[in-house]
């Protein structure tokens, strides 16, 4: 169990960065309320390490819902939502191969409702590259269905769910500042990120095409 001192520490050090690491367009008053609420209802998840392989994750998410996926246009959708998510996660500053796992496991606890959603979003925004003020907005709004299926601490307890001890004791401050960070930044400020992570936002293209091509 984490001490209250520990656990206080660890909060001072993350508000700091979180104040130090704000860019312009990063609302921080959010970003600090959103690090408050993260400690106010944290629990400790570091003893739920997850160890399955992340393409039994992925058949799992269709269990019960078979009908729904296994179309060419359900595994597009499917695909398509994870790697949004695995995008999500890139910009949390996550290696892949963990962020691959977190966004199966994410997609896994949403279902229908978060794959209906990021098609819809990523029809709208995610289509062109090479306008990454469009793909920006369409963060913005996946991040507000993120925020109306999950607390910003069940996403953090989801991440955390997927490491092992040595990777949170290297990433869990910087997930959870970035999360403050990135749940508080408008557009413009997310477009800053997305440049650092190219070759993600054009995985989310291309599955974004292929739902297009299979979808209508």
């Amino acid at each position: 169990m984490i001490s209250k001192a520990s656990a206080d520490d660890e909060k001072v050090k993350i508000l700091k960065m979180v104040e130090e690491g704000a860019w312009e367009g990063v609302d921080l008053e959010l970003a600090t309320k959103i690090v408050d609420e993260i400690f106010e209802s944290h629990e400790c998840v570091a003893d739920s390490v997850a160890d399955t392989a992340v393409m039994m994750s992925f058949m799992s998410i269709s269990q019960g819902n078979t009908e729904d996926f296994l179309t060419p246009c359900g595994e597009a959708s499917l695909s398509l939502t994870i790697d949004v998510i695995g995008l999500f996660m890139s910009l949390l500053g996550l290696p892949g191969s963990i962020g691959k796992r977190v966004a199966v496991k994410i997609v896994g606890k949403a279902k229908k409702r978060l794959v209906k959603e990021v098609v819809r979003i990523a029809r709208e925004y995610f289509q062109n590259a090479g306008n990454l003020l469009l793909v920006a907005t369409g963060l913005v709004e996946l991040f507000g269905v993120l925020l109306s299926i999950f607390s910003p601490t069940q996403i953090i307890d989801i991440i955390f769910g997927e490491m092992t001890y040595y990777e949170i004791a290297i990433y869990s401050v910087l997930i959870t500042t970035n999360i403050a960070l990135l749940f508080a930044a408008s557009a413009p400020a997310i477009v800053v990120k997305l440049a650092l992570v190219t070759p993600d936002v054009i995985d989310v293209v291309r599955s974004t095409v292929d739902v297009v091509e299979k979808c209508d």
